[in-house]
């Protein structure tokens, strides 16, 4: 096996691991988190774990208000949605997309509440809406001179030049020009600086996106698993042995009295052969 061969397989089996990883995660229940997380470290960014459900919805994603509070429970609605609809090309880019774009945001706070930073210990700007203020900046406009006033508001006509007229322009115009918004946190910027990461969710869906046929539903649990053997039927062993037993339970139901009691009833009716004297 050439160099090309080799690392062509090791891709197939990196896709499988994740792959299967998808499965589970797409069927994980709450109480399953930690045992999940151990079992694949690297399928997700620690931080979607602990993440609020407001990240995703507008990829049409159940929020808080649907009973959903976490942001890898919003993920999951998307996985099995795609699991449904057999991973559509547009849908699946979609979501590896805009998973890559939520990371830099889920990186930074993710920092921020593990290293919160220091108190400020500057004092907090006034209100500029509050009233101490407010009339702080009419008190400046009564002490203006009608010069500077017919600078500051050109638009203010002679007959319109009352100082009350003026105290609502001084607060039309404080309030039409908002500070802007500022960041999330400090420090937070929307790029990534140099390659993004690609985690095992993503690679997980891309490699299904190519390989529809191997994502399916068992027929027992209805939960979402990979097959990869041909003659693979159930999700796991548990699965298959109450498959098993249901069927034996339901053919003994339906034949099973049937056939003991004609076995009775024609040993019942069998003649009894003479004992052979020595």
């Amino acid at each position: 096996m050439n160099a090309k061969d080799k690392e062509r397989e090791e891709q197939k089996r990196e896709g499988h691991a994740d792959a299967i990883a998808l499965g589970r995660f797409a069927s994980l229940k709450p109480d399953g988190v930690e045992d999940f997380r151990r079992y694949a470290p690297d399928f997700i960014h620690r931080g979607v774990w602990c993440m609020g459900a407001n990240y995703f919805s507008h990829l049409g994603a159940p929020g808080r208000q649907e009973g959903i509070s976490f942001a890898w429970q919003q993920l999951q609605y998307l996985v099995q949605k795609l699991w449904d609809n057999r991973f559509p090309t547009k849908e699946s880019i979609r979501l590896i997309t805009a998973f890559s774009e939520q990371i830099p945001f889920i990186e930074h706070m993710n920092q921020h509440f593990e290293n919160p930073p220091p108190p400020s210990k500057e004092p907090a700007p006034p209100d500029p809406d509050s009233a101490e203020e407010v009339t702080k900046r009419n008190r400046q406009i009564r002490a203006m001179p009608k010069e500077e006033l017919a600078v500051r508001f050109p638009d203010v006509t002679e007959e319109d030049s009352s100082l009350e007229r003026l105290e609502y322009y001084n607060n039309y115009e404080h309030n039409s020009n908002p500070p802007p918004s500022p960041v999330p946190f400090p420090g937070y910027s929307p790029f990534h600086s140099g390659l993004p990461s690609v985690w095992a969710f993503q690679s997980g869906i891309a490699f299904l996106m190519m390989n529809r046929h191997f994502a399916i539903f068992c027929p027992q649990c209805r939960n979402c698993f990979v097959k990869f053997d041909g003659n693979q039927k159930y999700c796991s062993s548990e699965c298959a042995q109450t498959a098993r037993s249901e069927y034996q339970l339901g053919w003994w139901n339906d034949h099973g009295k049937k056939a003991r009691s004609k076995r009775i009833s024609a040993r019942a009716t069998k003649p009894v052969r003479a004992r052979k004297e020595r």
